[in-house]
């Protein structure tokens, strides 16, 4: 008798975890850290991930309706949110998939194209060099 297949991962399940879990698969380096940090335009608490030393900030909603009313709020370039203008030091990079939010601003085409690969394309920021 065949062995089935793992079932993939739904995108309503995926979260912090299978995040990290992705990311190590690709061979990247990867620590969370415990500690919580807020952004004044996101209603949930994050958690900083390092991918290869640099910090990508992840946000986990209890649901879809939360998660859509945040980032209603969220210029397609990132330059604001709710009306406040954003400064990054880098382009920034929001993705989403299912309920996990992700935002990293680097200007590491490698770095975002190893999220691109986990969570799709990304959802709002800009382009590197932009």
């Amino acid at each position: 008798t065949p062995v089935p297949e793992p079932s993939p991962t739904s995108d309503e399940t995926f979260g912090l975890a299978a995040f990290v879990q992705a990311l190590t698969g690709q061979g990247r380096a990867v620590q969370a850290n415990p500690s919580r940090i807020a952004k004044p335009y996101l209603s949930v608490l994050g958690t900083v991930v390092r991918v290869d030393g640099q910090p990508v900030q992840v946000f986990e909603y209890p649901d879809e309706v939360t998660l859509d009313i945040d980032l209603a709020s969220l210029a397609p370039d990132a330059s604001s949110a709710g009306g406040v203008d954003l400064t990054w030091p880098a382009a920034p990079h929001f993705w989403r998939r299912g309920l996990l939010l992700a935002l990293a601003a680097t200007d590491d085409s490698a770095l975002v194209e190893a999220i691109d690969a986990v969570l799709g394309p990304q959802i709002a920021g800009r382009t590197i060099g932009e």
